[in-house]
Order: structure tokens, then sequence, then C-alpha cells
């Protein structure tokens, strides 16, 4: 638990409950849960579904608590995935609740000094651009590394790996969509200011989550788009390039039947022209060179090489 109202500097935690405390709850087990539903008078069934790796951000509002449910990004093995975090508003005190630890809000509030958790509405808005920031972060990563690929498919040395890696940020991307866009619909309800009250201040808050989410999601659809053309100019190049190693192959095939089939005749044991010539064998080897070279040429010229 987390305290700080606008008498004290530094946010602190604290081991007994008051009025006005962030409860930060990660990876709770059922004891756990049951204590905080039982504790702060929260539907305990909302808490368990906090816990569900698949949960979808969706809003809820029940005996005067309001249940946000939201994803927020995080590193799993080196790639970004979402995991759910519910935020409880109650009418004494946010709780937060997620079924793993959370190193960025551990960070977040390490550093930012203007978290008050007596004034409720602030915080929930705070979590919920930290939430964002953390989207951005990952965005502007992915971007940046889609942008090395494409330099790499201009100088026509992309790889296996290259292209498994753009397969696995669509999946980050749209995953982080599908968060985003119901995430951006919840904004939207909160700036009516029929579940949650909001002064001015807030408003405006609330109005540059909702454009921050917005522009989000274009950069999103934008990378996505990036990354289809990236693997569609892919696929164009391998065609390219394995119609020509069949073109090469059909022509060497071509030109190295022609030996083949002068030497054939030869070795059938019927009469042949220059059989009994005592220079047969250099007429013969000149023919199949001459002939060879000239096709060489014909596939030259044609373009067929």
């Amino acid at each position: 638990m987390y305290f700080r109202s606008l008498k004290e500097e530094a946010l602190t935690e604290i081991k007994t409950h008051k009025s006005g405390v962030w409860i930060r709850s990660e990876n709770p087990d059922k004891k756990e849960l049951a204590k905080l539903a039982s504790q702060f008078d929260l539907e305990p069934g909302h808490l368990h579904d906090a816990t569900d790796p698949l949960e979808v951000p969706r809003l809820e509002v029940e005996d005067k608590t309001v249940y946000l449910f939201t994803r927020i990004p995080v590193k799993d093995d080196g790639t970004a995935v979402t995991v759910p975090i519910l935020i409880a508003y109650t009418t004494d005190n946010i709780v937060t609740v997620s079924n793993r630890k959370l190193t960025s809000i551990d960070q977040w509030i390490s550093r930012d000094k203007t978290i008050i958790t007596t004034q409720r509405t602030k915080l929930l808005l705070q979590i919920l651009q930290h939430i964002n920031t953390a989207f951005v972060t990952h965005v502007n990563t992915i971007a940046r590394q889609i942008r090395a690929i494409s330099l790499q498919l201009h100088t026509a040395d992309i790889k296996n790996r290259e292209i498994s890696q753009l397969v696995a940020y669509e999946g980050v991307l749209q995953d982080f969509m599908s968060s985003l866009i119901p995430t951006n619909a919840i904004l939207t309800q909160i700036l009516s200011g029929r579940i949650i009250k909001l002064y001015e201040e807030d408003k405006d808050f609330v109005e540059d989550l909702v454009l921050s989410t917005n522009q989000l999601v274009e950069l999103c659809r934008a990378n996505l788009k990036t990354i289809v053309s990236l693997r569609e100019a892919t696929a164009t190049i391998m065609t390219n390039n394995l119609n020509r190693v069949i073109k090469l192959l059909t022509s060497l095939t071509v030109i190295l039947m022609i030996p083949n089939l002068i030497t054939g005749l030869y070795g059938m044991n019927v009469k042949l022209p220059f059989d009994q010539h005592p220079l047969a064998f250099f007429i013969v080897f000149g023919t199949i060179v001459t002939s060879t070279v000239f096709t060489f040429y014909i596939f030259l010229r044609n373009r067929w090489l």
C-alpha cells in the first residue's frame, strides 16, 4: 500500500490501511483476493477476472465502485506482450490488481514525484497515462526495428530471421490494438463525467489520453501496413529470384542437351557420317563445341540466361 497526501513530500509505502491509499496487488492467490474483497468491499468475481490472462479491457460499475479493466505491455522472454490490470476506483481508495509483477510501474513510482494517492481521480488518470507511455515506448521500439528490416530489404539482404521477426511484430501490434481500441472507448465513457466526477483539469487530462490513444492506434496501423508491404515485397523478390534460378537451370539443361544428343547419336551401333573418317573425333568435337557456343550466344542475346 502507498500513501501520500498534499501535506507529504514523498510517496511512502505503509502497512496499515487508511483512507486515501493506493493498494497494489500483484500475482495474488485466492486467499489474497478474498482478503481484498472483504477488506475493501470489492466484487470477488471482478478481482478473479483481473488474474485471467485473456481478460479484455472493459468498464464495470457496482455499488459506487468503478472497475476499469485494461491491459499493459510488458516484456516476456524478449517479446512484448500485454497483460491485464484492474484499477478499482472506490469511494476511498484506488486498488490495482495484476496477475504478475509490473516492474514498469515500480520504475514509474520511483521517478514520478507528482503521485498523490488521496487525489483518486488524478491517480487513476496518471496510471492510465503511464500505461499509454509504456505502449508508446514499445511501439516506437518496434517501429525502429521495422525500419531497420526495410533497409535490409533495399539491399536484398533480408533473411528468414527478419521475416520471422516481421510476423512476430505483426502479432504484437495486433495485440496492442486489441487493447488500445477498447481502452479508448473506456476513456470516452469516463470523459462524459457520468461514471466519475471530473473537474475541468481532469477533463483536459482525459482528452489528452484519448488523443494519445488514438495516435497510438494509428501508429500501430501504419506499422502493420508497413509490415504487410515488406512481406509482399519480400515474397515478390523471392519469387523473382526463384524464377531466375529456374530460368538459368532450364537454359543450361537445353544447352547441355546438344553435346549429349550428338555424342548419343555416335554411340549408336549404326552407320553415321564420318564414322570411318580419320578425323572423325575432331569433327564431332568441333561440331559439339560450335553448336554449344552458338546456342549459348543465342540464349545470351535473348536474355534467357
